[in-house]
């Protein structure tokens, strides 16, 4: 129904996707939608879509009088601080960078209150696609680094200099492994258990194993080399929109904070670059390394330290499962189960997915990275370390046993593995955020 050229009946589309979503996550009032409207000086709503890939806050695409947004309501930070990260992205904006410059509420903030503590802000719709890393040429994975480069020195020169060097915390293997017995004596305790609470133990277990054998390669140190700044914090597939082969949009600034460089670096390479089966593609590893280092001066040990850092956090993580059981927010569940269908892509059956996945496969130390269908990351094979991802674009060599290899004074010192038994196939990693 349409009155005065305004809709006023019901506004959301009921396509396939939307309507599983709608029916809880994604529902949103009619009233509620009006009273944005208002805050943000839309006019007339004509249609609002939920966007159901996004894993953390709701999202909804809006086509008003004023033109098409993205809708934002913020569940997954404490307000300030999206507000902060909104007027950052108005300084990246300045600055030629492809962000998305949020559209001011009537009253001037980025951020609109409706109904009683609901938060929300309102982006442009900008058109592209999401693109894992593997689907990437060499020259787009070069000029990505050279964009995240970009980010990270107007970042600099929009937020200043660092004054406190933070510290990494370097998780203990007797305290994640009671972290891992505290889920199966929840799992077990459980009345009926799901699919994903079957994998879940079975993974949990695995893990204890993996703790077990690599505790003493636990990093001994609580100060990351390389220089620290403003970081993104979340460059990954789904925040990135790409048309005609090159980023139209970097978006959500959520986790914008104070990091290593290096930090960022290895960890946006492992959600970009891991392949299904949890090998990286080095050769677009090379290439984005590079271009970041065109920018941003970072040395191969502090690379090379960042790699070890991040497979130790990965190692002794847990955070899709306390998301699962501690708080009842299964919208990580696909970076961690195997049996919820998202890391392989596959349904789910009562004994799990018709193929197993990396997280299966790893015992729950690789999830799913990228919070997509088919996402896969890991940073190790044959229960090794990856120890080193320093890349400057040489070229890669294929080992006989299946593992890269770089031959000495190439540039590359990008894999190796402590204790690898050749062909095993066996990975190590960890859940990603």
């Amino acid at each position: 129904m349409v009155r005065g050229g305004r809709p006023v009946a019901s506004l959301m589309v009921r396509d396939e996707a939307a309507h599983v979503q709608a029916s809880g996550r994604g529902r949103i009032a009619d009233v509620e939608v009006r009273r944005i409207a208002q805050a943000f000086g839309l006019g007339g709503v004509r249609e609002v879509r939920f966007l159901p890939a996004g894993m953390m806050n709701r999202n909804w695409r809006l086509r008003t009088d004023a033109g098409v947004f993205a809708l934002k309501e913020i569940v997954d930070v404490p307000v300030p601080e999206a507000r902060r990260s909104l007027v950052t992205v108005r300084a990246l904006a300045a600055a030629g960078l492809p962000v998305c410059e949020p559209r001011p509420a009537v009253g001037g903030d980025v951020v609109a209150e409706v109904d009683d503590a609901r938060f929300f802000c309102l982006l442009p719709w900008v058109d592209g696609d999401h693109r894992r890393g593997t689907e990437l040429d060499v020259g787009q994975a070069r000029e990505l680094g050279l964009l995240l480069g970009r980010i990270h020195r107007a970042l600099a020169t929009a937020l200043g200099p660092v004054d406190v060097r933070p510290r990494a915390k370097v998780g203990s293997p007797k305290a994640a492994a009671a972290e891992a017995d505290r889920f199966l004596r929840l799992i077990g305790a459980l009345p009926c258990a799901e699919p994903f609470d079957a994998a879940a133990a079975e993974a949990l277990e695995r893990r204890k194993e993996l703790l077990a054998r690599h505790a003493g390669d636990r990093p001994g140190d609580e100060v990351v080399r390389g220089p620290v700044g403003w970081t993104h914090g979340d460059v990954q597939p789904l925040n990135l929109l790409w048309r005609d082969g090159r980023v139209v949009a970097v978006l959500d600034g959520d986790r914008l904070g104070v990091r290593p460089y290096a930090e960022e670096v290895v960890r946006t390479a492992q959600v970009q670059f891991a392949a299904e089966d949890g090998r990286w593609e080095l050769e677009r590893v090379a290439a984005f390394a590079a271009g970041y280092r065109s920018v941003v001066a970072l040395a191969r040990e502090e690379l090379a330290d960042a790699v070890e850092w991040l497979w130790w956090k990965r190692m002794t993580d847990f955070w899709p499962l306390q998301w699962h059981y501690g708080k009842g927010d299964h919208g990580p569940d696909g970076l961690g189960c195997p049996a919820s269908g998202c890391c392989t892509g596959g349904a789910a059956t009562a004994s799990g997915c018709g193929r197993r996945s990396a997280w299966d496969d790893a015992g729950g130390v690789v999830a799913g990275g990228l919070g997509a269908p088919s996402g896969g990351g890991a940073l190790g094979e044959a229960g090794g370390v990856a120890v080193q991802m320093v890349a400057d674009g040489a070229g890669v060599e294929e080992r006989v046993d299946g593992h890269k290899e770089h031959p000495p004074g190439d540039g590359i010192r990008s894999w190796w593995s402590r204790g690898a038994r050749p062909g095993s196939g066996e990975r190590l990693g960890g859940w990603s955020r």
